[in-house]
């Protein structure tokens, strides 16, 4: 078996049926080019997330919640249980507490400018863990933890760069963390991300809380080496008999803390869950699949119209192994060309990707580039897809009957591989297109939604940012957190061109909390009931920013206090979904789990229109929204929004300026945008989305066509004498027409109606999500039916051009020359 003379007349067979060659090649290109584009951005956001990879036998210790617990209950170990597990368990050595904050950040030797940072508090013992080396400076030592001991802190070789232009001085200057000096003794490298995100580490024994009661200690993450003689069953046990005796001495902080759950820590937090590259490695593999599918059809077309060279081949005393070499040959050489053009169109649309995504603020180390092991993916694909595509075509051509061939090499060929298989391949692939096509048509209506949304205001006059006091210690009390916030609001309604400042806590003061409530002599059940509106606090001066008065009622104002009668207002959509569009103005409403513990009653004194405007499908369930007064449910996180005449950048400094003066530690978090910027963001991802969702939905649609054009191409060939003897007894065009698409007219049919199923199955999920959620209302029935007719257009458009250039050649056939060369 001489290769290098196989590859040489598969060659030469590429170019002798160059038509069948192109169709491979540019499906292998479409195929190969999609999935490595979606394979490189899911390693890439998932080497992001990963973090720093810890042997197996480190391991992270949580509490296993009680069936009497609700979810989402914090199941951290108290930092007194903790101490007692790190004194006595023998099965883990090496145990450390973690507990993540995200603290501000001030270098006082430039201009104080605070920025906030992902950071961990950690005992002394972490790097140990770890296994890490500083890029300058030390690590953590056990001195550091110690009642008295210097502050210390360990920065990232980002912060480095952003806050000392890589100045050697940095080492040994001190940072204000939080308004807390601290000196910095380390710098981690880039790569260097424990837990994942983390720019600054911090070491703490948490000695300040032995002074609170146990129930208000903080809780923290247990990690820890399980000793290579324990098991992970062992450890738990060990650890289960601590937890029971501590549940017996404190009944009162430990009663439902008697097991635990130990599971190595990469499983926990790092390989144990990489959904994008799960999702993105999935979506590539059904990329090749489909790919393989198609290159199938066409190979398997290539391989039947050289029947008669294949039976000569046999007859000769050509082996069936030496068959199937030959066209597995032809399939992996194929596969290769195809692969190679596809490499080079994702490298440019991987270049587009990365110039794109810049503009979303991505991580740095987020890079869409192709490494080895997109490389080695490449090579896997190529194997497999070649392999897969060609195998069946092969076996089938080495079981051929050869004095059938012989004897009369049209029908015979055909019926030899244009089978079931061919034609379950080409349904399943219209099925898939149509179900693609529906989602990508979804996402293009919804962009162009989000493209025509016109605010009920003017969006480029209002700056939005935010402001974070979290942990700042110089903001504990409630009554400087108000100050704060009234200070900055009058300070900047003083500078010139300003015309209204507000605050809310709601995201850039657009979408508030999703919170239930009751209204009163309504009290539903809080598991089950289904009043849901938006929930945020606000300044007096909210409705100036979107210029919107009252419908009924007012507007909060300076006598809305702490100590005067709870109050909130609600906008138009809460009163046409609650209160059958009658004025609320009087009535009380009850918000659960919203900082109100006494959960007191609220008295609506005010109606104002919505500030988003009506969004095509969205229910007034999910536009309502409550507004309570900052000054009666303070809060530490707040959106400033400021509008003012002329270019809104003009203000952008003086913003800034203003919250230094009143505070150096706390900053005002991320850029400084106005909500058509913040807008034009949204905008812009939802038109990524759609165009991403077009090009696979359409590649994919592309790559069916060819797949369908190939089989009825030389099906219809194959059937050249039969549509002869027809013309010459004087059939219609008409007729030969419908005899040559009657085969293939109900496989597109059966295709589209499961592809649309598994659409319209798709789309009840989604609606059944926004019905329990309110976000949806019934017209959205009327467009799944418009996306279907298009996803029907669409597919049936692209298959009958799949079908009319066979069809048409049909037609014209000359009767004689079909017969003769038949």
């Amino acid at each position: 078996m001489n290769v290098f003379n196989d590859l040489k007349f598969s060659f030469r067979l590429s170019l002798r049926n160059l038509n069948s060659s192109l169709l491979a090649i540019i499906v292998m290109t479409l195929g190969i080019g999609i999935a490595v584009i979606m394979y490189t951005i899911g390693s890439a956001v998932e080497e992001d997330s990963s973090g720093v990879k810890l042997d197996d036998d480190v391991v992270y210790v949580q509490w296993i919640r009680s069936k009497d617990e609700r979810r989402g209950s914090n199941l951290a170990v108290n930092v007194r249980d903790f101490r007692v597990f790190r004194s006595e368990v023998t099965s883990l050595e090496n145990m450390a507490g973690i507990h993540s904050s995200r603290p501000s950040f001030v270098n006082p030797a430039n201009e104080p400018s605070a920025k906030r940072y992902r950071a961990l508090s950690a005992t002394s013992n972490l790097f140990d863990l770890v296994e890490a080396k500083p890029l300058k400076g030390r690590l953590f030592q056990m001195e550091d933890t110690r009642p008295g001991a210097e502050k210390v802190v360990i920065i990232s070789e980002q912060i480095w760069e952003d806050q000392y232009e890589r100045s050697d001085e940095a080492i040994g200057s001190t940072a204000l963390i939080n308004g807390n000096p601290r000196v910095i003794v380390g710098i981690m490298p880039k790569e260097f991300a424990f837990p994942p995100g983390r720019k600054m580490w911090m070491p703490s024994a948490w000695t300040e809380s032995d002074t609170l009661e146990r129930n208000k200690a903080p809780r923290i993450g247990v990690i820890g080496t399980r000793k290579k003689e324990y098991t992970e069953e062992q450890v738990q046990t060990e650890l289960n008999a601590i937890a029971a005796r501590l549940s017996q001495e404190f009944p009162k902080t430990n009663e439902n803390r008697t097991r635990v759950s130990v599971a190595p820590y990469n499983e926990r937090f790092t390989s144990g869950a990489p959904i994008p590259l799960i999702v993105m490695t999935a979506g590539s593999l059904l990329v090749l699949l489909v790919t393989c599918a198609n290159v199938f059809n066409v190979i398997m077309v290539r391989t039947a119209s050289r029947s008669s060279e294949l039976a000569a081949r046999c007859s000769l005393g050509a082996t069936r192994r030496q068959v199937i070499w030959q066209v597995l040959i032809d399939g992996l050489m194929l596969a290769s060309a195809g692969a190679a053009m596809g490499l080079l169109v994702a490298h440019f649309c991987l270049r587009w990707a990365t110039a794109y995504f810049k503009r979303f603020d991505l991580p740095e180390s987020i890079s869409f580039s192709m490494g080895w092991d997109v490389i080695l993916y490449i090579i896997v694909a190529v194997i497999f897809t070649g392999f897969i595509s060609s195998i069946i075509p092969a076996m089938r051509a080495s079981k051929m009957d050869v004095f059938s061939l012989i004897k009369d090499d049209t029908r015979s060929s055909a019926s030899i591989f244009i089978g079931w298989l061919s034609k379950i391949l080409i349904v399943s692939q219209i099925a898939l297109s149509g179900m693609l096509l529906f989602g990508t048509v979804t996402m293009v209506h919804a962009s162009m939604i989000w493209d025509d949304l016109d605010m009920p205001y003017d969006e480029s006059s209002v700056l939005t940012a935010s402001i974070h006091m979290v942990g700042n210690q110089a903001f504990t009390d409630p009554h400087d957190i108000s100050r704060f916030f009234e200070d900055y609001q009058r300070r900047m309604e003083s500078e010139p061109g300003v015309e209204a400042v507000a605050f809310s806590s709601a995201e850039f003061g657009l979408l508030g909390n999703p919170t239930v409530f009751d209204i009163e002599g309504k009290e539903e059940n809080p598991e089950l009931s289904t009043n849901v509106a938006q929930y945020s606090k606000v300044t007096p001066g909210y409705g100036d920013i979107f210029e919107v008065a009252p419908m009924w009622g007012r507007m909060f104002n300076n006598l809305d206090t702490k100590d005067s009668m709870k109050v909130c207002i609600v906008n138009k959509p809460f009163v046409n979904a609650y209160f059958n569009r009658e004025n609320p103005v009087g009535k009380r409403i009850r918000v659960k789990d919203q900082g109100n513990q006494k959960n007191e009653w609220l008295h609506i004194v005010g109606v104002i229109p919505a500030t988003l405007p009506e969004i095509v499908g969205a229910s007034d369930q999910a536009l309502a929204a409550v507004h309570v007064p900052f000054s009666q449910s303070p809060d530490r996180r707040m959106a400033i929004l400021l509008r003012g005449r002329g270019q809104a950048s003009q203000y952008i400094q003086p913003m800034m300026k203003t919250a230094r003066e009143l505070s150096p530690t706390t900053p005002i978090e991320g850029t400084i945008r106005t909500i058509e910027e913040r807008l034009d963001f949204v905008r812009h991802a939802m038109r990524l989305i759609a165009t991403l969702t077009f090009v696979f939905g359409f590649a994919i649609l592309a790559k069916s066509v060819i797949g369908l054009y190939a089989v009825i191409a030389f099906a219809t060939k194959q059937r050249y004498k039969e549509f002869g003897i027809r013309i010459a007894l004087g059939a219609k065009s008409a007729r030969i027409v419908l005899a040559a698409l009657k085969p293939w007219l109900w496989q597109v049919g059966i295709g589209l109606i499961f592809g649309l199923a598994a659409a319209l199955g798709l789309s009840f999920a989604m609606e059944y999500i926004a019905r329990a959620t309110n976000q949806a209302e019934s017209e959205s029935a009327i467009y799944t039916g418009i996306y279907m007719l298009v996803v029907v257009g669409i597919v049936s458009l692209a298959s009958l051009v799949a079908m009319a250039i066979p069809t048409w050649r049909s037609t014209r056939l000359n009767p004689i020359n079909a017969i003769r060369e038949a």
